[in-house]
């Protein structure tokens, strides 16, 4: 098995014990069990460790060890700023170029992220949840807005897993994410924008700091 395939492996097993919980913030990456477990040297999981530093989502500290990262109050805010704005544009596109099929395909990603979260399979809820997310920006067609938000996403993912996955109710979520598609498939821009402002900054819980205001002008 080559180098590559082995790196790809390691990457994504390293990253689903970290959307689990399975490996904690803080907690140093077991290279040399990982190392027994695929059969492998040490170079192809530094490979994949390299990738998940560039992601931010472990930090590495050479010659000595790598740990999964901790994010400040401070980085999550400011994420969420980023998140917000490109929420805004990607709502602003959706509509532009969306049809009810697709936003129908939102819908069904948040039974599925619902459904998740009832038995209790965080991760699988997490992953639901960035799909129906990333569905909006991949509606809206515009790949550079596309490339951006994966690039954030592995780190919204990461902030869920770490931070808020007992914080936000399913129920609640739900509810956001039926109403978010039913304003998209009415193209009720106002209220949706005003939605997603919302549904985003109380999730980086910045909605004090950051008002709608900040975000859109009201009319």
């Amino acid at each position: 098995m080559g180098r590559h395939i082995i790196s790809e492996q390691v990457y994504e097993y390293l990253m689903k014990m970290i959307l689990s919980m399975e490996l904690k913030p803080l907690e140093k990456i077991p290279e040399e069990k990982i190392a027994k477990q695929f059969g492998c040297s040490r170079a192809p999981i530094r490979e994949a460790m390299k990738r998940l530093a560039h992601e931010g989502i472990i930090t590495i500290y050479p010659n000595r060890y790598a740990e999964i990262a901790s994010y400040s109050d401070e980085l999550i805010e400011q994420i969420g700023v980023v998140r917000v704005f490109h929420d805004i544009m990607a709502v602003k596109l959706a509509l532009l170029y969306g049809s009810k099929m697709n936003f129908l395909k939102m819908k069904t990603l948040a039974d599925e992220c619902f459904e998740a979260a009832e038995v209790e399979n965080f991760e699988l809820r997490i992953k639901k949840d960035c799909e129906f997310h990333m569905e909006l920006i991949k509606i809206g067609r515009n790949q550079q807005l596309l490339k951006f938000e994966n690039e954030l996403f592995t780190r919204i993912k990461f902030i869920q897993a770490t931070q808020y996955t007992d914080l936000i109710s399913p129920q609640d979520q739900l509810r956001e994410h039926h109403e978010i598609v039913d304003l998209l498939i009415n193209r009720e821009e106002k209220k949706v924008l005003e939605l997603i402002v919302k549904h985003d900054s109380l999730f980086h819980g910045i909605s004090e700091k950051y008002p709608f205001n900040f975000f859109m002008e009201n009319d």
